[in-house]
C-alpha cells in the first residue's frame, strides 16, 4: 500500500493557504502549515499510524488536526476542507443593514450593447 504522508500533507498545507486568505488566525494558519510540513517529513505511513491510534502522539498534531486527518484517511473527504474552498469560491455577501441596499446607486445602463463578433 503506498504512503499517502505527501496526500495528507498537502491537504493540510491547502487547508493553511485557505485561512491564511480567509485572514483567519496567525496560529491557526501556522497549525496547520507546520502539521503538514511534520507529516511530509515523517517516516512512518501515516496509515499505520493512525491505525495504531498515535495520530495525536505526531509533534505538531493535536486533537482537532488528528480528528481531521483521520476523517481524510477514513471517507478520502475532509468536510471542513470542502467547506473553506466553498467559502471563498462564494460571492460576498449582501449588506446586511436594511435600506442601504435601497441607497445604492444603479448601475448605468448600456445604451449600446457591444455586437457580437
Amino acid at each position: 500500500m503506498p504512503r499517502r504522508n505527501e496526500e495528507v500533507a498537502a491537504v493540510l498545507e491547502t487547508i493553511a493557504e485557505l485561512l491564511a486568505l480567509k485572514h483567519d488566525r496567525r496560529v491557526r494558519v501556522r497549525a496547520f502549515y507546520e502539521a503538514g510540513r511534520t507529516i511530509s517529513a515523517m517516516p512512518a505511513d501515516i496509515d499505520e499510524v493512525r491505525f495504531e491510534g498515535r495520530l495525536q502522539k505526531i509533534p505538531r498534531i493535536g486533537r482537532s488536526i488528528a480528528a481531521k486527518i483521520e476523517e481524510y484517511l477514513t471517507t478520502g473527504r475532509l468536510a471542513y476542507y470542502e467547506d473553506l474552498r466553498r467559502q471563498l469560491a462564494s460571492p460576498p455577501a449582501q449588506p446586511a443593514v436594511e435600506g442601504v441596499r435601497a441607497s445604492l446607486p444603479e448601475a448605468p445602463k448600456e445604451t449600446n450593447p457591444p455586437k457580437a463578433a
